[in-house]
């Protein structure tokens, strides 16, 4: 598992890599704090096939070597 800070909340994104009836995943997944503390799962989030991982981060280094861009699409 892998996490780093989202914002000043304390909400994190998790990366982990498990398994699901036989297929290799990943979630990515935002994780939120609760009134009592205790760490919890939101919604917002993607599940891959492992297979995909590659093509995941070549996105995202496109979009980090794109730099700023207006939102349109």
């Amino acid at each position: 598992m892998r996490e780093f800070q989202k914002n000043d909340r304390g909400e994190v994104v998790r990366i982990v890599r498990e398994d699901y009836r036989g297929t290799d995943l990943v979630n990515i997944r935002v994780w939120y704090r609760t009134d009592n503390g205790e760490m919890r799962p939101s919604k917002t989030g993607i599940t891959i096939n492992s297979g995909q991982i590659d093509q995941l981060i070549e996105a995202l280094q496109a979009v980090k070597a794109e730099g700023r861009q207006t939102n349109e699409h």
